[in-house]
């Protein structure tokens, strides 16, 4: 068995290439992080037409019936924005991925619940939006840091953006977390070794491509049910970048 892996760079053409490309070389499964519905419809089509099961990672497809694996990004979200809320940030700042994906929107969503609980006002300023990307969470939190009434705690929706915005952080010579509390998505290998260490919302990725391999080998192997929906937890690993409180005892 062979296995074949692209990545279209959040680029939907490339996407709706990529797989449609797989498909004519013969793959017997397909594992998609989806950019959005719209644009993979035919793909999807051809994928169902030729009986080749699907799982999607990361982002589900709302208007198609195939597995997905993802997280709690709304209650992950909402964690993450009370944690900064209890560490004393008064003005808790979001830099917000792609909302045409559901990723990009229920951590969104996740952050304004967070906001509404603790009673405060849903403010448009302290919302900037980018693109998964490193420069667009660059330009995001420059954006949000240049504001007249700019953010005291900031969490950023996933790890390339998070490397943007402590540059833009470093840049406007701000203190971690003296000026402003820090928290990213994604325990990437780096966020320890960043002085101060980074607090960040870990995913079980093992976890969710084991999964994703689980379902389409039971797909491939004959066994028929409904699509089915596995949300795993993320964690909040609480570190320097965002504590403000001394640690209990």
């Amino acid at each position: 068995m062979k296995l074949l892996y692209t990545n279209a760079n959040d680029s939907q053409a490339k996407q709706v290439a990529d797989v449609e490309s797989m498909i004519s070389q013969g793959a017997q499964a397909l594992i998609i992080a989806p950019l959005n519905a719209t644009g993979l419809q035919p793909a999807l089509a051809q994928a169902r037409a030729k009986n080749i099961p699907v799982v999607t990672i990361d982002r589900r497809l709302a208007a198609a019936s195939v597995d997905s694996v993802t997280v709690n990004n709304h209650q992950a979200a909402r964690e993450a924005a009370q944690h900064l809320i209890a560490q004393g940030c008064r003005r808790v700042g979001f830099v917000a991925g792609p909302v045409q994906t559901t990723t990009g929107a229920s951590r969104l969503a996740g952050y304004r619940a967070a906001l509404r609980a603790a009673g405060r006002p849903l403010d448009p300023s302290l919302t900037a939006y980018a693109d998964f990307r490193t420069e667009g969470g660059y330009t995001a939190a420059r954006q949000l840091l240049r504001s007249r009434r700019p953010p005291d705690g900031l969490l950023i929706s996933n790890n390339l953006m998070t490397v943007g915005g402590l540059q833009a952080i470093a840049e406007a010579g701000l203190a971690i977390p003296g000026d402003i509390a820090v928290v990213g998505f994604d325990d990437a290998n780096w966020a320890t070794a960043f002085r101060p260490p980074l607090t960040v919302v870990a995913q079980p990725t093992y976890e969710i491509g084991q999964m994703a391999a689980e379902l389409l080998l039971r797909r491939i192997a004959g066994e028929k049910f409904s699509p089915r929906r596995v949300v795993l937890r993320a964690e909040l690993v609480e570190r320097a970048s965002s504590r403000r409180t001394p640690e209990p005892g």
